[in-house]
């Protein structure tokens, strides 16, 4: 069985990232965009992580997981700026909420705030 993308996502982070504090479904799949041959592109933001990248095959799909903590995530969004590829603050800024401590539309509001900032350099 073939889990829907926004179901495979959730139980990829209910069995590799359990404790951590928020998730976002990403890129493709996050838009309703996703086909058989795309991947689940999952940010993963865990204070007990350092950052590194990850790929998976579980519950039907390919999975790119970027793991990130509070600093990690600042460090990325300052390289980001420098390079003027955006790719973390679009993809939370896009992305579907998986998991939220509470924090995930603060986020979300944040990544959208540098895009603008951004776009007017």
């Amino acid at each position: 069985m073939k889990y829907s993308s926004f179901e495979a996502s959730k139980l990829f982070i209910d069995d590799k990232f359990p404790t951590c504090e928020i998730a976002f479904l990403a890129g493709s799949a996050s838009r309703g965009e996703e086909t058989k041959t795309s991947d689940l592109d999952i940010v993963v933001f865990d204070n007990n992580s350092n950052e590194y990248r990850e790929s998976f095959f579980m519950f039907g799909w390919r999975i790119e997981c970027f793991i990130h903590n509070k600093e990690s995530y600042a460090k990325q969004l300052a390289s980001d700026k420098e390079s003027g590829k955006p790719i973390l603050a679009t993809m939370i800024m896009e992305g579907k909420i998986l998991i939220d401590n509470g924090d995930a539309e603060k986020l979300k509001q944040e990544a959208s705030e540098f895009l603008l900032a951004e776009e007017k350099h």
